[in-house]
């Protein structure tokens, strides 16, 4: 039996906590119990703790066995964390999961002695047979999906064994550390597929899945998905489920049958829940996608990465912008609510595709695009894209710096873009900071439903102003006009934060809770507290109250 403490760094300068569960650990977790080992976990981005905090907690339990999840936004700190829990006189096992380490190990444990080994690909059974082999006191380096050092200090890498394809069988997560949040919220997290039937260049899911033998996507079975919904209606009071798939359809009329299925399932166990899902474009289909709507469906994410053939083209999508349109088309009959997400800027991308793909973005509505606005194409180490922007000469590598630190920078080749894109990255970040005032500001944790409509309505207008900008400002560097360019951006970043300035006010003078209307403009719109329905709403019920009263009188 082996003492075992995984940990999630997080991300630096986050404002605020993680809501979400990182299921990954909670999974990992759950398998090591089930396999008699002594496990828990601490998730830093949830709990808000610094890294000095996470350091001293895992020094005071003195595991035998501490393992970390890495991503490519919190690999620096997540290594600065690693020294420093050496420098604690931590001497347990160290060791790292997850796709960044898992496409980085060669680099990472050349520069990063005081790490251990690297798990690759998934990795639920292969950490319990190394925590095992470490509390027997037998031989590790052979673990299966390890990678580490030989003797001579250099590095290698065992084959993983094959992928899990009965999910039902695997322990389920280990969601109490998350209980409060849970409880409070009513919302959670749940997988009820892994991998992802497409084959998109830029994705690194099917890199990851493809270390191992086994199919690219793999379903629980129907039961198994609403018997956990159950469950975490039972212990935890859940109201909303996000299914945090890779893609929760599946391929074909097989994959929108087991879709249906659970649909059918969850209507016949009376559970009255909302919950949302990610799909591909093509993967939609109106019968099916009604069934999922009569059992709560209330949202689907898309990846729709971009309006440009050419850029569909380059990321393999096997998609067009007409089947993108269609699947939101749909969407929009059926009143279902979508989050759009788009990869709009690339090494190859020209400043007048860039300028359509942000006037489609202003078609939908900026309700509907997430951030950041102008997402860049992360060129993931082990796919088919970054393996082509390499060749193409485009990776602009720092010297003396970790790749799996910066992730891979490139050079464009269009000329304009650099200047674009440094633009956008200023736009981005004041766009970023009106949001994180918008949550800060807002008590929308408990808030009445004309709080949430209003902080909804604002980051909506928030959006548009930002993608108003970001036209303005492509259409002057197209037009060779870099200053009025910069003239468009500093306007647009004063817009967003007066308008940040006159809610900031609203709260001071409690608005909100006296429901004191109140008006902010941001660019080309004006958003109003109460919002109208509501207020129209306010008024129907006060009319029906004063007819009531007239009738009493008569």
């Amino acid at each position: 039996m082996t003492d075992v403490l995984l940990a999630y760094v997080g991300t630096p300068h986050a404002a605020a906590p993680a809501q979400r569960e990182h299921l990954g650990l909670a999974y990992l977790a759950s398998s090591l119990t089930a396999a008699g080992h002594r496990c828990g976990f601490i998730d830093a981005a949830h709990e808000g703790l610094a890294v000095d905090a996470l350091v001293a907690r895992i020094a005071r339990e003195r595991p035998a066995l501490v393992g970390f999840s890495l991503f490519l936004n919190n690999a620096t700190v997540t290594l600065q964390a690693i020294q420093a829990l050496r420098r604690s006189d931590c001497r347990a096992h160290i060791t790292l999961g997850g796709h960044h380490a898992t496409f980085h190990w060669r680099e990472i444990l050349a520069n990063h002695p005081e790490l251990d080994s690297i798990l690759r690909g998934e990795s639920e059974l292969a950490l319990a047979d190394l925590a095992a082999r470490l509390g027997q006191g037998r031989p590790w380096r052979d673990t299966s999906n390890l990678a580490s050092r030989d003797p001579s200090g250099v590095p290698y890498a065992n084959p993983c064994r094959p992928l899990i394809t009965d999910l039902d069988g695997l322990p389920p997560p280990n969601r109490e550390p998350y209980r409060g949040a849970i409880e409070h919220s009513g919302v959670t997290t749940m997988v009820s597929s892994r991998g992802c039937y497409a084959h998109c260049g830029f994705c690194s899911v099917r890199a990851f899945t493809r270390l191992a033998a086994g199919p690219l996507w793999r379903p629980r079975s129907p039961a198994g998905v609403v018997a956990e919904i159950i469950d975490l209606r039972r212990r935890f009071g859940a109201q909303q489920i996000i299914f945090v798939d890779d893609n929760f359809m599946g391929p074909g009329l097989a994959g929108r049958q087991r879709a249906g299925a659970i649909a059918d399932l969850i209507r016949a166990s009376g559970l009255r829940m909302q919950w949302t899902l990610a799909c591909r474009a093509n993967d939609l289909e109106a019968r099916t996608l009604a069934r999922l709507r009569e059992a709560g469906l209330v949202r689907v994410d898309l990846g729709v990465e971009s309006w440009t053939p050419r850029q569909l083209e380059l990321y393999d999508k096997a998609l067009t912008p007409e089947q993108n349109d269609r699947a939101i088309d749909l969407l929009e009959r059926l009143g279902l609510d979508y989050r759009l997400y788009l990869i709009p800027i690339d090494p190859y991308v020209q400043v007048p595709e860039l300028e359509h793909t942000v006037r489609q973005m202003q078609r939908r509505g900026g309700r509907h695009v997430t951030h950041p606005l102008f997402n860049r194409l992360a060129a993931f180490a082990g796919t088919p894209l970054a393996e082509r922007i390499d060749r193409d000469g485009l990776l602009a590598r720092r010297a003396g710096v970790c790749a799996c630190e910066h992730g891979h920078p490139y050079r464009f080749t269009d000329p304009r873009m650099s200047a674009v894109d440094r633009a956008l990255r200023r736009l981005d970040q004041s766009l970023a900071r009106a949001v994180a005032a918008a949550k800060a500001l807002l008590p929308l944790a408990d808030a009445p439903p004309p709080v949430l409509g209003f902080a909804m309505d604002w980051m909506a207008a928030i959006n548009d102003a930002a993608l108003e900008t970001a036209r303005q400002v492509l259409g002057a560097y197209r037009r060779g006009r870099p200053g009025a360019a910069g003239e468009r951006l500093r306007r647009g970043n004063r817009a967003l934060a007066a308008g940040v300035r006159r809610v900031r006010r609203a709260r001071q003078e409690q608005s909100f809770s006296t429901f004191k209307p109140f008006s902010v403009r941001v660019g080309r719109r004006t958003v109003r507290f109460p919002p109208p329905a509501f207020a129209k709403l306010q008024r129907s019920l006060a009319n029906a109250a004063f007819r009531g009263r007239a009738r009493e009188a008569s």
